[in-house]
Parts: structure tokens; C-alpha cells; sequence
């Protein structure tokens, strides 16, 4: 097996010391980070290569209010609507590779930077970062994009948006692809053990319905 400290620069290793402390390891760990950041910003020059996807300003954007909230949103293409939710702390660049494909197969991409992320507002306050206050704005964006119905797509914490919206919204999802966060229910079902850590769901939004009743 190949032990990851073989992909790291030299300067972010630590050899194994007894006498290493606690204030020592916290500041070789400040100065290994420092290199790493200053080789990063250094490649940061280097044309960028293809396989990482496009850059986010090739995506067109817009400013959306959303239940109060300033949300940035990538809404592109024409056709059915897609709506891809991200995770944290990540952004909607999450899906920098699946959007042009998508957009390609003929479907409209509207893919919001959560609350506290990307582009959009960061309000302080932590009342604003409920999962109730995540599917009201996401009500309120797919609303101010003219979406009756959308297939919505969540990861992480855009996950959580997503069950919410098809279980207790089933009219706007046409399909549910949740990944890495499973049905909210799951740990209350002994036929849905809550211990699985990685789920990927693509239900029909009948087969939700039935799920969120616990059948």
C-alpha cells in the first residue's frame, strides 16, 4: 500500500519525534502548511487543466432573493429543470462536471450556492442555517425561477433539502437523488439500518411517499 506521505511535498511531512509537543507539532504544522499554500499558489499560475471542469465565471449567474436571502445561482439551458443542491462547505462547483452534460442531454441546470456559501448571502446569525430554513429558500429560488417541477439532485446537506422537498412536496419532484445523507426516518425503521454512512437513492417520488410513511 502506498502511504500517502509519498504524494506530499517534503516540506508538509513531520517525522515521528517523542519530543515533538503539542506547541511544536502546531508550529512545524503552520510552517508545512505555509509551503503547501505557497506551492498552491504558485500552480494557481499554471493554465488550468481540463479535467478539473470549467471555471465557475463560464457558468451563467444571477442574483436571486430567496425568502429574504441574496442566493448566486448558476441557470442555464434549456428543457426540463435539474436542480442540483451541493454540500458543505462546498459550492456549486460541485458540479462543474455534471452540468454541462446535462445541460448537453437537454435539461435547464438551476444550481443555487446554498446559504454561507459561494457567492450567496452569509448572515451570522445560525437560525438562518436550519434544514427548514434550507428547503424555504429553496421553495422560494425554484418559485423565482418559474419551476413547478424539477428533478432535484442533493449531496451532504443538499440532501437533507432534497428528502424534505420530496416527502413533504412531492408535487415539484419528479425524480430524488439523494447522496450520502439517507431517508431522515431511516434510524426509526429496523428495516432501514441508520448505520450505513454512504447512500445513493434514485427513487420514483411514489416509492418516496411510501418511504416516508415507513412501508
Amino acid at each position: 500500500m502506498t502511504d500517502i506521505t509519498e504524494k506530499l511535498p517534503a516540506a508538509a511531512v513531520i517525522p515521528p519525534d517523542p519530543r515533538l509537543t503539542r506547541r511544536r507539532f502546531l508550529g512545524s504544522s503552520a510552517i508545512a502548511l505555509g509551503g503547501v499554500l505557497a506551492k498552491a499558489s504558485a500552480n494557481a499560475a499554471e493554465p488550468r487543466d481540463s479535467r478539473f471542469g470549467p471555471k465557475p465565471f463560464e457558468f451563467p449567474q444571477r442574483r436571486v432573493k430567496a425568502a429574504g436571502s441574496d442566493l448566486n445561482v448558476i441557470d442555464t439551458g434549456t428543457g426540463p429543470a435539474v436542480l442540483l443542491l451541493h454540500g458543505f462547505p462546498n459550492s456549486s462547483m460541485d458540479w462543474r462536471h455534471q452540468i454541462p452534460a446535462l445541460i448537453a442531454a437537454g435539461f435547464r441546470m438551476i444550481v443555487p450556492n446554498l446559504l454561507g456559501l459561494g457567492q450567496s448571502d452569509k448572515p451570522l446569525e445560525t437560525e438562518h442555517y436550519t434544514v427548514a430554513k434550507d428547503v424555504e429558500r429553496t421553495l422560494a429560488l425554484l418559485a423565482e425561477c418559474g419551476v413547478s417541477k424539477a428533478r432535484i439532485v442533493g449531496h451532504d446537506r443538499g440532501a437533507g433539502i432534497a428528502w424534505d422537498i420530496a416527502a413533504r412536496h412531492p408535487e415539484l419532484a419528479e425524480q430524488l437523488v439523494a447522496m450520502t445523507v439517507g431517508h431522515p426516518n431511516a434510524g426509526s425503521n429496523p428495516r432501514r439500518p441508520a448505520g450505513k454512512v454512504l447512500v445513493y437513492a434514485a427513487v420514483s417520488i411514489p416509492n418516496c411517499r411510501k418511504a416516508a410513511a415507513g412501508k
